[in-house]
């Protein structure tokens, strides 16, 4: 099975570990905005992956979430930065 596009509904709140690793063809994802976590290795060696939106409600990012995501060159932050991201 192939997967090319994923929508995570806002009823999902996290992420497991290793979810989409190695969907290579997986090109598209929207993020419902409840999702508090993404994992490690969440979405590892998505090599056609190019844009990924968080919503403002992620607190964790994991270890190598898009490590191998060689295509991956736009990630999108709505509003104010994740908790994650703020110093």
């Amino acid at each position: 099975m192939h997967l090319f596009s994923v929508t995570i509904p806002n009823t999902v709140t996290s992420i497991e570990n290793c979810a989409f690793y190695g969907c290579t063809k997986l090109t598209s994802i929207k993020i419902g905005k409840n999702l508090d976590i993404i994992g490690s290795n969440a979405f590892r060696k998505c090599t056609k992956l190019k844009t990924i939106t968080l919503p403002k409600s992620i607190d964790k990012l994991g270890k190598n979430a898009f490590y191998g995501c060689s295509n991956l060159k736009t990630i999108i932050i709505f509003e104010s930065l994740p908790k994650f991201l703020r110093v």
